[in-house]
């Protein structure tokens, strides 16, 4: 629980510009690296974000959404996700946790590569996938920020669903 590098700042300086200059590539990042990197951290996101999760669930929505799972599906690597040591007590355990990390960013690129593929196979959904990381971005800015709205606007459509809900329920 100490900081491994003196130059924290410089690799941290070093992120935010390959992030801004690069597209970012995260599993669930609209879930987590994308809002704490900014929020707790001070790092900007880039504007061209990749979410695998989101690329995955736009392929194939029935199937489980964690990394190991789209990994399993679109990947011939083993599975690893029983390795994870993520409180480390000594430097073997802490080894085993960047080895665990290392296979989690290998994995992901190769699922990145494999909803690539699968997706070329289909009319429509390479778009769909872009659509779907388009959006990140903007969701997260909301959450972070809000959104703004008009009262009285949102009052009277309220008030208008009510009145339709009665004459329906009435109706039935």
């Amino acid at each position: 629980y100490s900081l491994a590098y003196t130059n924290v700042g410089s690799i941290m300086r070093s992120l935010a510009y390959a992030m801004d200059r690069n597209t970012t590539v995260a599993h669930n990042g609209a879930g987590f690296d994308y809002l704490v990197l900014p929020y707790r951290y001070h790092i900007p996101i880039g504007r061209r974000l990749y979410d695998t999760m989101l690329a995955h669930h736009r392929c194939f929505p029935e199937v489980e959404k964690s990394l190991g799972h789209g990994m399993s599906h679109l990947t011939d690597l083993p599975y690893h996700k029983d390795e994870g040591v993520f409180e480390p007590q000594n430097e073997r355990q802490e080894q085993s946790l960047w080895m665990y990390n290392g296979k989690d960013v290998f994995g992901m690129r190769e699922l990145k590569r494999g909803i690539t593929a699968f997706s070329k196979t289909i009319a429509g959904l390479p778009e769909s996938i872009e659509q779907a990381n388009a959006s990140i971005r903007p969701y997260l800015t909301t959450t972070l920020q809000g959104i703004r709205y008009r009262s009285d606007k949102v009052e009277r459509i309220l008030s208008e669903n009510d009145r339709r809900m009665t004459q329906l329920l009435r109706l039935i």
